[in-house]
């Protein structure tokens, strides 16, 4: 968006002065709910976690201000502020209320994390965190700040509802940005969906899982989904999923991907993301899906496993795991390139637990092998039949080679794939063995990075 645009509303910012991030918090257990601003899409983040202001700086934006603080884990009488994201808008929208939530399903909004929590009435010393919105924009913007207020009037954005009371933001006299020149740019927060229409929410770029990149691939429209499961409810928790979640989310952002991360779904959680991103597949020229965590072979059929999973029998993984196959599903409308990407081969705990009710139904070692339809490449982290590794440093071994060789340019996907299992067999002295499964078009060349 043109700065010519936003430059009346630059220097109110300035002429109004900047919060300061470093401000001493009123109330113990409180954290600044901090407000980040992308020139280049002209859309702005609010968050108040570490991880929303990573992936927000991850994503170009920069510090705007604090909006006001709110209570980093439950207390007496708070409601979460919830964080919900739509892979088909890019966006996302953040509500603390049943009608937020109620619009934000209703518009096919998935929900990602908890924020932090808030008051839903007034308390001493606190203010309302209010919602603006715009039909001319068919967008919204939630504010605590008088600044945020002045902005939303401006761009002639409608008071819509309160969503709830948080602590206020401390002001000081005008200074310099906190972060970069970006921090200058007024916000106007996609983030509620419209009262009167939610069908037609656009709520704030949810920068869980990645916002699209600025210009477009040259290799056409390409979305990922991207899932790290690691807490675990019935065994114990697997400590690397979410940060390869995080750290392959970064890489295919960083190589023009539509990304949206995902971590720890239970079954009705992963049922509905593989859904929700099949709607986002079938207008995409590559659809591309990352797993880590528990998966395992019953029967001869694969299954991903859930969070919640129990798995007390084997008969329960038709109702308790996701099949494979529903994950192909997902990316099977992709216009070019399919891609399936499991490091869910890990040495899995639910075998030695669950108790066999059928003596022809196996219960296989690792996930079985799998003749994907041509177009279609699925890679494994270890061969079928063998285990994974969980890896002893920051990201599995699978998911260390894969964000290595992605950055590389000119490398064609089979010959990056065959990249990715040479290194992950010298890291593992050759106990691991990736293997890939499926064709794809022997007519055409096939690039994460371009030459």
């Amino acid at each position: 968006m043109a700065l010519r645009k936003w430059l009346p509303l630059v220097l109110a910012v300035l002429s109004a002065g900047f919060p300061t991030l470093a401000a001493a918090q009123d109330v113990p257990g409180t954290v600044p709910l901090n407000l980040y601003f992308s020139t280049a899409r002209g859309d702005n983040f609010t968050t108040a976690t570490a991880q929303g202001e990573r992936d927000a700086l991850a994503a170009g934006y920069g510090f705007a201000r604090v909006e006001g603080y709110v209570f980093a884990t439950p207390r007496p009488g708070t409601v979460p502020l919830k964080l919900y994201w739509s892979a088909a808008r890019g966006d996302n929208f953040t509500t603390a209320t049943a009608q937020g939530e109620r619009d934000a399903k209703a518009a096919g909004y998935v929900y990602v994390r908890v924020e932090g929590y808030i008051y839903p009435s007034p308390q001493v010393g606190t203010v309302p965190l209010k919602l603006y919105w715009s039909d001319a924009r068919r967008d919204n913007f939630s504010t605590a700040t008088d600044i945020g207020e002045g902005h939303a009037r401006a761009a002639n954005y409608g008071f819509a509802r309160i969503e709830g009371y948080v602590y206020p933001a401390r002001t000081t006299s005008p200074s310099p940005p906190p972060l970069t020149s970006t921090a200058l740019q007024p916000p106007v927060e996609r983030a509620a969906p419209s009262p009167a229409n939610p069908a037609t929410v656009k709520p704030a770029a949810p920068v869980i899982a990645a916002l699209p990149p600025a210009s477009p691939s040259a290799a056409g429209k390409r979305v990922a989904l991207v899932i790290g499961n690691s807490s675990y409810t019935t065994v114990a928790k697997l400590p690397n999923p979410q940060r390869d979640a995080d750290s392959v989310g970064v890489a295919l952002r960083s190589a023009g991907f539509q990304v949206t991360v995902a971590k720890d779904l239970t079954r009705e959680r992963l049922i509905a993301t593989l859904i929700g991103f099949a709607r986002e597949a079938e207008n995409a020229d590559w659809g591309l899906v990352y797993y880590a965590g528990h998966g395992m072979e019953v029967g001869g059929v694969n299954y991903l496993i859930p969070v919640d999973a129990r798995l007390s029998t084997d008969r329960d993984i038709e109702l308790e795991g996701v099949p494979l196959n529903q994950v192909l599903g997902a990316v099977e409308r992709a216009r070019r390139l399919r891609l399936v990407l499991l490091d869910a081969c890990r040495d899995n705990p639910f075998a030695a637990q669950m108790k066999r009710t059928m003596a022809t139904r196996s219960v296989g070692r690792g996930l079985a092998s799998v003749e994907p339809e041509a177009g279609t490449l699925v890679v494994y982290a270890a061969k079928h039949g063998e285990t994974a590794m969980d890896g002893e440093g920051a990201n599995s071994p699978f998911a260390a080679a894969f964000v290595k060789n992605i950055a590389a340019p000119g490398v064609e996907v089979r010959r990056l794939f065959d990249f990715v299992r040479d290194d992950v067999m010298e890291t593992t002295r050759r106990q691991q063995q990736p293997f890939s499964y499926g064709s794809l078009p022997g007519r055409s060349d096939f690039y994460f990075v371009e030459k």
